[in-house]
């Protein structure tokens, strides 16, 4: 009598294969599998098991809207059939009575995404299908033949599984730090990442192609760093650098990426106010992260924006100092891009490694506000020929700077020329820790080295052969040696020096030592200005400014000391907590002036966070937070933000008082931690003052016996 073998349920074995597939911090309840490494899934049949020549088997995967074998969107397994290498195959792990066990393996180059999982059988003549639900499918670092492959396991713990991490900004003589919550493994992260690519616009204008291409992490990360951003697309983040954020929040109020992703997923997909560069990286860092590419935040400090690509950047002043807004080009105080891990079959094997993925939206490449990847070795060694945006990133840690001075005639005089200011110090967080690596090494030679002074000849070349770069300008850099007709003859030293790192609400205290290093006495005028910046060089308010008349005899230097109050500055501070002191001096009898220029940054008062080292999941923690008013005046509307992946679902925003001079607060609040590992609370604390003082704490979370599967009940706060 025939017996037609049906199924009577699939299991997927969420949770074994997840923890094979270390994506057990995803999720437990659905299936989520790294490319290139085998997964299990056991069937089990009503009236009789699998029986080998009687019965055929067939699974098919498929990814996207009319998925095809030919664009790899669609996987046809056969069970008994020979294993085929680079492909998707299924084998018989076992079988036993009613139940088989099938190993489902899958290329190392298969599309990434989410896939519809089905069952065809055949058996005495009938045929019947089933569906087994859904898998998603990521990139596999672990696998030596992905192309994201890294084989030392430190690295990849510290880069694809690391949900915490640390940013860097402030500037080359004030670098300070932050902490980042990524949380690229809450369990909703995974799908709006994977949204973020089905609105990309190459998906809404060809579904099929973009899907056929996602197994190429070239292109994946492309298409990331234009959706980070939202300047071309339905993308997350919309990015303002200065002016009223009153209508989103502050760049600066931002701790992590999952309140901005989120936000982004339930509105429909409206963009995120504001963002700056930083906010950029994290949030790219944290979808690169959970697609299973191997990604770090990089901080490059006094970085290049060529908008001209001649790879050098204009400045002007006038006679008093003053920073003037007449170039498109600029240095930012620090600017903030990612590192992907990838090999690049499209370049030659030396290239593969570390590439620059930028999602700030500065320039637009193949017409689309994203960049890279490139690779970082290129970089160095000024290979501007290769894509993607070789010119436009060497630059930003190249690029030469001229200083000119403007006069009230309309003549400007080049004042200086400096080739090692750009590209210092960067810098991203140290494995296993949270101090600052710096690795500026790896984008360049050493300053004034033969080796650099030959990338920077090759990197010329290079882009003087693509039309759209040529520049007189660009010829004259190769020549080292070539003569600066409108620079000073006349040598005047004039530097300033800050005696200690400023902190937001005390004076700032300099000392400008004007120096004549010429055979002559010398009448001069000093004139020294303050005035507050943005981190993108943009110039703001000049609020402060004095002058003196002084001689100085031949080879004689004076020390001139300077008190900015905290009451001349304070109203004028941006965001970017920066000023720019200028000082310039004149020459009474030829009108030459001579200038120097530094840039501060001023520190915020810090946060503490008492809580204990170790705590036990799914049992209430309590934590203080402690702040005090730094400031000789009331702090009004202030709130305080507490979020930590593992520790907290949805970050909680606590409305606070006014807080009046000298006055300490301290809050208690409870959590309930959902994850295990070390875990990290973040608090961020702001008001009209200050918009980001933030702190954290490291807790281990140990297991406990209580289980709870529904983790969006927890993290609830109580104060």
């Amino acid at each position: 009598m025939s017996s037609a073998l049906l199924v009577k349920s699939v299991d997927l074995q969420f949770k074994e294969n997840n923890r094979q597939h270390r994506t057990e911090e995803i999720s437990k309840k659905k299936l989520i599998v790294r490319r290139g490494e085998l997964f299990i899934i056991t069937v089990n049949f009503h009236t009789r098991g699998y029986e080998e020549g009687r019965d055929n088997i067939t699974l098919i995967a498929e990814t996207g809207p009319r998925a095809t074998e030919e664009a790899k969107t669609k996987a046809v397994m056969t069970v008994g059939a020979s294993v085929k290498p680079n492909m998707w195959n299924t084998t018989v792990k076992n079988s036993h009575d009613h139940t088989l066990t099938l190993s489902v393996s899958s290329p190392a180059n298969a599309c990434i995404g989410k896939y519809t999982f089905q069952m065809q059988l055949s058996s005495d003549g009938n045929k019947t299908s089933y569906n087994m639900g859904e898998f998603i499918l990521l990139f596999n670092p672990w696998c030596k033949e992905d192309e994201v492959s890294m084989t030392d396991e430190i690295l990849t713990q510290e880069y694809v599984m690391n949900e915490q991490g640390t940013l860097f900004f402030g500037s080359t003589d004030y670098i300070s730090s932050s902490p980042w919550d990524y949380g690229q493994f809450q369990e909703d992260v995974v799908d709006i990442c994977l949204k973020l690519l089905d609105l990309n616009p190459k998906y809404l204008k060809s579904p099929s192609k973009d899907c056929a291409r996602r197994g190429d992490p070239i292109y994946v990360s492309r298409v990331v760093s234009a959706m980070v951003n939202s300047n071309d697309d339905k993308g997350v983040v919309e990015g303002r650098w200065h002016g009223d954020y009153s209508d989103g929040v502050s760049p600066g109020t931002w701790s992590g990426s999952v309140p901005i992703l989120r936000k982004w997923y339930k509105s429909g997909y409206k963009q995120v106010k504001y963002g700056q560069c930083w906010v950029f990286a994290a949030v790219l860092c944290t979808v690169m992260r959970c697609l299973g590419v191997p990604t770090r935040v990089v901080t490059n400090f006094s970085s290049a924006h060529d908008t001209e690509g001649n790879l050098t950047i204009d400045e002007y002043y006038d006679l008093k100092g003053k920073k003037l807004d007449r170039s498109y080009d600029s240095i930012w105080n620090y600017h903030v891009w990612d590192e992907c891990w990838m090999k690049r079959p499209d370049l030659e094997e030396i290239y593969s490694g570390w590439q620059v993925v930028d999602s700030t939206p500065q320039e637009t490449s193949e017409g689309v506000y994203c960049c890279g990847p490139a690779p970082v070795l290129a970089i160095k060694e000024g290979h501007t020929h290769l894509k993607f945006d070789l010119p436009f990133t060497f630059s930003e840690v190249n690029a030469d700077v001229i200083r000119w001075i403007s006069y009230p005639d309309g003549r400007t005089k080049k004042a200086s020329s400096d080739t090692k200011l750009v590209g210092q110090y960067i810098s991203t967080k140290t494995v296993g820790s949270d101090e600052r690596e710096d690795i500026t090494k790896k984008y360049k030679y050493d300053e004034g080295t033969t080796q650099e002074r030959e990338a920077v000849a090759r990197a010329l070349r290079n882009i003087r052969n693509r039309s759209r770069y040529e520049s007189a300008r660009a010829d004259d850099r190769l020549h080292e040696d070539s003569e600066e007709p409108n620079l000073p003859a006349t040598k005047i030293d004039v530097s300033i020096k800050v005696d200690k790192t400023p902190v937001r609400g005390q004076n700032i205290d300099m000392l400008v030592n004007v120096t004549n290093k010429s055979p002559a006495k010398k009448h001069l005028m000093l004139f020294i200005s303050a005035q507050c910046m943005f981190y993108d060089g943009r110039p703001g308010t000049r609020f402060w400014k004095k002058e003196a008349d002084i001689q100085l005899a031949s080879n004689e230097g004076k020390d001139f000391p300077y008190q900015i109050l905290y009451s001349e500055y304070d109203e004028y501070l941006s965001d970017s907590r920066l000023i720019k002191i200028a000082a310039t001096v004149t020459e009474q009898e030829t009108t030459q002036t001579f200038l120097a220029e530094k840039d501060i940054f001023l520190s915020n008062p810090t946060i503490s966070i008492q809580a204990p080292d170790e705590a036990l999941k799914y049992e209430p923690t309590t934590a203080e937070v402690l702040f005090s008013n730094p400031l000789p005046e009331p702090l009004n509307s202030c709130v305080l933000t507490v979020s930590g992946s593992g520790l907290i679902y949805d970050e909680v925003k606590i409305d606070g008082r006014q807080m009046k001079p000298g006055v300490r607060g301290i809050l208690r609040v409870e959590f309930t931690p959902f994850k295990t590992g070390m875990r990290r609370l973040q608090v961020v604390f702001e008001c009209d003052k200050f918009k980001d003082v933030k702190g954290y704490k490291d807790i281990k979370i140990l297991p406990s016996s209580e289980e709870e599967e529904d983790f969006s009940n927890f993290g609830i706060y109580r104060y």
